[in-house]
């Protein structure tokens, strides 16, 4: 892991929240969708504080991002109807084969459960770290297209979802309790 991974040395963040497939830097890359809505599932075994996303940008680093969170899981293995609890504003990609942490527009608190982390970008060139294509995992990698293909804040729940093959790297950060 970089060791510029968004602070984590910092003395006022624990750990990082992971989803249940995840690699810090990825195996390989991928390009976005414009206005596609990855989602990844996480567990929470207790109550955490968290304050933004972190993922890690490949070579291209272009356009914008929202990212948050979705939970918690209301049906198993679906991240549908689910409602959005954490969001970030709209913000620039920046750093090109860098880690990026990108903060919620305010911290919440997560109780227990499982959780879908999300992560929407505006530009179809922009590439990001994932693990490579694997058969679609049930409930742990979705997507969805928000807003009929145009970019903009992240939906308040979840419409219907796909099953996905692509696993991004995406952590939550905790602070200290």
């Amino acid at each position: 892991m970089p060791a510029d991974i968004t602070n984590w040395t910092q003395p006022a963040y624990r750990r990082w929240l992971k989803p249940y497939i995840w690699d810090p830097m990825g195996t390989s890359t991928a390009w976005t969708t414009v206005a596609r809505v990855y989602l990844m599932e996480v567990e929470i075994t207790e109550a955490q504080k968290v304050d933004g996303i972190s993922f890690y940008n490949y070579a291209t680093v272009a356009g914008n991002c929202y990212v948050g969170v979705y939970g918690p899981v209301v049906t198993e293995d679906t991240a549908a109807g689910a409602a959005r609890i954490a969001i970030s504003a709209d913000t620039v990609l920046a750093g090109a084969s860098a880690a990026q942490f990108v903060p919620f527009t305010a911290p919440v608190t997560l109780a227990p459960g499982r959780y879908y982390l999300a992560m929407e970008c505006s530009d179809a060139t922009y590439t990001y770290a994932r693990i490579t294509n694997q058969p679609p995992w049930l409930g742990m990698s979705q997507y969805f297209l928000h807003g009929g293909g145009v970019y903009g804040a992240l939906d308040a729940t979840v419409p219907a979802v796909t099953d996905g093959t692509n696993a991004l790297s995406l952590s939550l950060r905790v602070y200290k309790a």
